[in-house]
C-alpha cells in the first residue's frame, strides 16, 4: 500500500480476493500513525490502522490531553460529516451538521 505524509488518495491500490481497493490514506506528520480507509471493487468497505503506543512518562504532568479532528463515516453513506450515524429519520436534516474533536483524556496509571 502506498504512503505519504497527510491524508492522499489511493486508486487500484492493491488486490484482495475481492479485486483491487481504492480509498483514501493518512499518515500523522510525525509517522506515528496510518489509517486508511478502502473500498474494494464490490463494494466491500474496510479500515486499515496502525501506530506507536504513546508514552506517557514524556508528559510533564503525566496526564495525556488529545484531540482528534473526526472524518466523515465512510460506511454510513449519510449526506453528514457526523461519525457513528447509522440513520436519520427523514423529516431531520444533518447535511450541514458538524461535529466537534474527540476529546480522549488518560492518567499516568
Amino acid at each position: 500500500m502506498p504512503v505519504q505524509t497527510g491524508t492522499f488518495s489511493l486508486t487500484s491500490a492493491g488486490t484482495t480476493p475481492f479485486g483491487s481497493v481504492s480509498g483514501t490514506g493518512v499518515l500523522s506528520s510525525d509517522q506515528r500513525f496510518l489509517f486508511y480507509e478502502l473500498t474494494e471493487s464490490n463494494s466491500n468497505k474496510a479500515f486499515v490502522f496502525a501506530g506507536f503506543p504513546f508514552d506517557t512518562s514524556k508528559s510533564d504532568t503525566g496526564f495525556l490531553v488529545q484531540a482528534f479532528a473526526l472524518r466523515k463515516d465512510f460506511l454510513n453513506g449519510l449526506s453528514t460529516d457526523i461519525p457513528f450515524l447509522r440513520s436519520v429519520p427523514s423529516n431531520i436534516s444533518v447535511s450541514t451538521a458538524t461535529s466537534s474533536p474527540f476529546y480522549r483524556v488518560r492518567g499516568a496509571d
